[in-house]
């Protein structure tokens, strides 16, 4: 009950929600601009990362595209930032903008070196 009252409240929500929108919208920003494939999809906290672009509906829309997650994976690990290998992403209480703009620079830096 604590958790739920004291430490994730209404106002953590939103910014963790705001973390979310922000990463999304720099990730997807860069992509667009250097026309690459990859998309950034997700609500609030939650982020899916994926090698195409476009709209995705469903999961057929995204394809597997295992060795770039995999490489991307392995590649953020060594900067010291981790997620699921499917591309899929839960920001946490703890995260603060600084974490988000590590992330999204390390991705965006993959990206660069693998395009």
């Amino acid at each position: 009950a604590a958790g739920l009252t004291q430490v994730y409240t209404a106002a953590e929500v939103e910014r963790l929600n705001a973390l979310g929108d922000r990463l999304r919208d720099r990730l997807n920003a860069f992509a667009a601009e250097r026309e690459l494939e990859f998309s950034a999809t997700g609500y609030g906290s939650m982020v899916g990362l994926h090698f195409t672009r476009g709209a995705i509906r469903r999961s057929s829309d995204s394809p597997a595209a295992s060795e770039q997650r995999a490489l991307m994976h392995l590649e953020l690990l060594e900067h010291g930032y981790s997620y699921a290998r499917r591309g899929f992403v839960a920001l946490s209480v703890p995260l603060d903008e600084s974490d988000i703009d590590g992330f999204a620079n390390s991705i965006e830096s993959h990206l660069s070196a693998n395009s």
